[in-house]
């Protein structure tokens, strides 16, 4: 995310792994910053793992971009899709006018998959957070979203809500309604 906000770039992203919460951070970042708002239409296609083939992702990559420097393609679902290698071979010799984001949940793929897009591309492992590192990690989202809140409070989420980053965080922005920046989390915010 450091890299995407300084607008460095890579041809080619394998976003992969167990905990989905950072590989939407990451696509979502993608969508919505890369291309400015009124050049998406003819610049962004998100295609899903399910509706489509690795044909279909590379005639839209190969499509050059329309009054924007990229042409953004994000493959959600992209565990569901067939044939991976052709896109391995895609992945070798990236276009320069493209950016192709593969988004891959629940599992990691064979080194001899993801080779070629470490080489020319970024390639994120997004791993589950142990749960014993867990509060830790709620901590550090309380202070994204300005709120204040103590150890203890953050280990009575954690068991509260478990190991789903996304729910957490779900909650953050539920909270981010009703609560004024600064509000310290106390116990009693969280049973209501």
């Amino acid at each position: 995310l450091q890299g995407l906000k300084k607008k460095q770039y890579a041809p080619v992203y394998l976003l992969m792994g167990e905990e989905p919460f950072f590989i939407d951070q990451i696509s979502k970042y993608i969508e919505e910053n890369v291309i400015d708002e009124a050049n998406r239409d003819f610049n962004q296609a998100i295609l899903y793992g399910k509706d489509t083939d690795s044909a279909e992702i590379l005639a839209n990559v190969k499509e050059f971009p329309f009054g924007s420097p990229y042409r953004v393609v994000i493959v959600k679902e992209a565990q569901d899709l067939h044939a991976l290698d052709s896109l391995k071979l895609y992945a070798e010799k990236p276009s320069e006018n493209a950016i192709l984001v593969l988004c891959v949940k629940y599992k990691k793929l064979r080194a001899e998959l993801y080779k070629p897009f470490e080489k020319k591309g970024i390639v994120f492992l997004s791993e589950k957070i142990k749960d014993n590192k867990l509060p830790e990690w709620i901590l550090e989202q309380s202070k994204n979203y300005e709120f204040k809140m103590n150890l203890n409070t953050a280990k009575m989420l954690a068991e509260h809500i478990g190991n789903d980053l996304s729910l957490i965080n779900s909650e953050f922005l539920k909270l981010r309604i009703t609560l004024p920046a600064g509000t310290e989390i106390t116990p009693q915010i969280i049973e209501r």
